[in-house]
């Protein structure tokens, strides 16, 4: 009885590590490292089957000459007429296969002259290979939340608002890069006792209250609280809003609360290389629709350029030409509502 309890004490304890490696860390090395030590398995792989199947990792055990073979045979996967099989170790290895659902196997050898795999460890590599697929699955739905977390959040500082995400106690669970700037300069606003706050006391006692309301669900109507700054420059805009499904966000250290900040003095600007793309523009006409943009006029952007006013009038002439617009008002439209003012970093990000 007591070894059934060891037993299942340590299975439990390898399911919590090859979940904790594969999805808190990211690491599915570690995942299938810790598969083939409790099997007591020279070499493991992991096989994904599908059209032309592919080995996704093989790994064997450190400091193992003939385990290192092993795994370098279950990493090349053996030819048939018609189709793709499992990667097979040499002859004279033991091998054994198990499949788990959605399409994925587990591939565990031992070398020559090793005892075979009992039915016991067979079940429980069974029982580990459902696990490491379910762990395998969690892990890219996490990587791929995270990834479209960094998209979002590089495209909201690439027009200029920030984020704040609070928790059921108002702790902040995230921040935006633009925010992270805001609060490490403490003018409008600070960190207070994990939680955010107004530098001026008026100010948060009225971004208090709007955050407690949004917290206990009092309205569901975004609540806007300006925010005054001690440097003298323009002050922030923040519209607090509760999340609308934040039920067990206390449990589960969910978002309940998100204030999103308006910075007037964090100007979005396009991105030369994009508007060069998207209008067909030479370098110096990017340059100048930028300028334009920003709100220089042309005088000012020639003066900033180095250029003649002439040569400015020349490059605008070229933009309208090239856009199918004839005014500068125009142009100033077209460019803050296309696609240069999103830049091409939330594009790396998602690559």
């Amino acid at each position: 009885m007591l070894d059934r309890i060891e037993a299942a004490g340590d299975r439990t304890g390898t399911v919590q590590a090859l979940y904790s490696a594969a999805i808190e860390g990211g690491n599915l090395v570690a995942a299938v490292d810790l598969v083939r030590d409790a099997l007591a398995a020279d070499a493991a792989a992991l096989w994904r089957e599908g059209r032309g199947g592919r080995v996704l990792l093989a790994r064997a055990s450190a400091g193992h000459a003939e385990a290192a073979a092993l795994a370098a045979a279950l990493a090349v996967p053996g030819q048939q007429p018609g189709r793709v099989d499992e990667p097979a170790p040499p002859a004279d290895a033991i091998r054994a296969v198990v499949q788990a659902e959605g399409g994925l196997r587990l591939v565990i050898a031992r070398g020559a002259g090793a005892p075979p795999f009992g039915a016991a460890t067979l079940a429980q590599a069974a029982d580990l290979a459902g696990h490491l697929r379910m762990a395998c699955s969690l892990a890219a739905r996490i990587g791929a939340a995270n990834v479209e977390r960094q998209v979002y959040s590089s495209l909201l500082d690439k027009l200029a608002v920030g984020a704040v995400f609070l928790d059921a106690r108002g702790h902040v669970l995230q921040l935006t890069g633009m925010v992270r700037e805001i609060l490490a300069a403490q003018d409008g606003l600070c960190c207070l006792r994990g939680g955010i706050a107004a530098t001026a006391g008026h100010d948060d006692r009225r971004l208090q209250a709007a955050i407690r309301a949004a917290l206990a669900g009092v309205t569901d109507e975004p609540q806007v609280v300006p925010v005054g700054r001690a440097s003298g420059q323009r002050g922030l805009g923040l519209v607090i809003h509760r999340i609308a499904d934040c039920r067990g966000a206390d449990e589960a250290r969910g978002a309940a609360v998100v204030i999103l900040v308006r910075d007037p003095e964090h100007s979005a600007e396009p991105e030369c290389t994009m508007l060069r793309r998207l209008f067909d523009l030479t370098a110096a006409e990017a340059e100048v629709a930028r300028q334009l943009a920003g709100g220089l006029s042309l005088d000012e952007v020639s003066e900033a350029l180095g250029i003649r006013r002439n040569t400015a009038r020349a490059h605008l002439r070229a933009i309208f030409s090239k856009s199918g617009i004839n005014r500068q008002s125009e142009l100033i439209r077209l460019v803050l509502k296309s696609a240069a003012m999103l830049g091409e970093e939330p594009l790396r990000l998602a690559s």
